[in-house]
């Protein structure tokens, strides 16, 4: 009976190891809170948690949040279990409207540090390059199995396939997704309508970079525009606020996801303040 015991337990491992064998060899990946001198404290933070979730949906990596800690470097860092440390320093860029966005990996028990410096015109542009950046950089590292490293070049190649050139007869049309929106009108002449489930009205123009789909608001200010806030805090915020702005991208034909840029409430003196909020639209057949 024993005999037969220990046969089962043998074959019962030799099932778990063949069917779970991604989870085994899978590389730890400290998170660390991102450095910035910034007072955009609101699009440092959500930079940094976009990061943190697109590294764990990354296969081959087991990552651990670290937060609101910061990296330092230990002088026993070559006796750690092989892991990496990660973590972004966001900038603004003093020569440009700009932001300069550094990626930092290091190998704990190597010492090896890889860097990633890029330069966006727009921390839209941060947010929107944020997967294949946190690719590029670690595979620099070479460290995963053969079968990873093929799984990681399919997992590119599938995400520069998701993220379409558009045009803006691709885009023509109508489309819905956002909770206060009743839909979205799209011309192919550049230009579209914004129509709220209160009655609102706004005008918007659109324009394209490659896969990159510009939204912005034009005409006057209106409290409407802001149903997420309460009446009172609306009108009086609306007449000095930003224009309502979208940065999406065509993931397929009948979707465009990305970030949008409005007002919503606070516990600061107008009630109020900017903020920049994940959206997905679908097209309205």
């Amino acid at each position: 009976m024993n005999k037969i015991r220990e046969s089962l337990t043998f074959a019962i491992i030799l099932i778990f190891f063949a069917f779970f064998p991604v989870s085994l060899s899978a590389l730890p990946v400290d998170f660390y809170a991102a450095v910035s001198a910034s007072k955009d404290t609101n699009m440092i933070r959500m930079t940094e948690n976009l990061y943190f979730q697109q590294l764990s949906n990354l296969e081959g990596y087991t990552v651990s949040d670290k937060r609101p800690e910061e990296w330092k470097k230990k002088e026993s860092e070559e006796d750690e279990i092989e892991k990496i440390v990660f973590f972004a320093e966001i900038q603004e860029s003093p020569d440009t409207a700009g932001w300069i966005c550094i990626l930092n990996a290091i190998n704990q028990k190597s010492g090896e540090r890889k860097t990633l410096v890029k330069i966006y015109d727009s921390y839209y542009k941060i947010l929107l390059d944020a997967k294949l950046s946190l690719q590029s950089l670690l595979s620099s590292f070479g460290m995963e199995e053969e079968a990873q490293n093929e799984s990681s070049k399919e997992s590119v190649a599938g995400q520069e396939k998701s993220e379409k050139t558009a045009s803006i007869e691709d885009i023509a049309g109508n489309w819905t997704g956002e909770p206060y929106i009743e839909k979205i009108v799209i011309l192919r002449g550049g230009k579209g309508f914004v129509i709220y489930k209160n009655g609102a009205s706004m005008t918007i123009q659109v324009s394209i970079s490659g896969s990159s789909v510009h939204i912005q608001q034009v005409g006057r200010p209106n409290a409407s525009y802001y149903p997420e806030l309460p009446r009172d805090i609306a009108l009086s915020v609306a007449r000095t606020a930003s224009p309502i702005e979208w940065e999406l991208s065509l993931t397929d034909e009948d979707t465009l996801s990305g970030i949008k840029s409005t007002l919503e409430p606070s516990n600061n003196s107008s009630g109020a303040e900017q903020a920049n909020i994940e959206v997905v639209w679908q097209r309205k057949r």
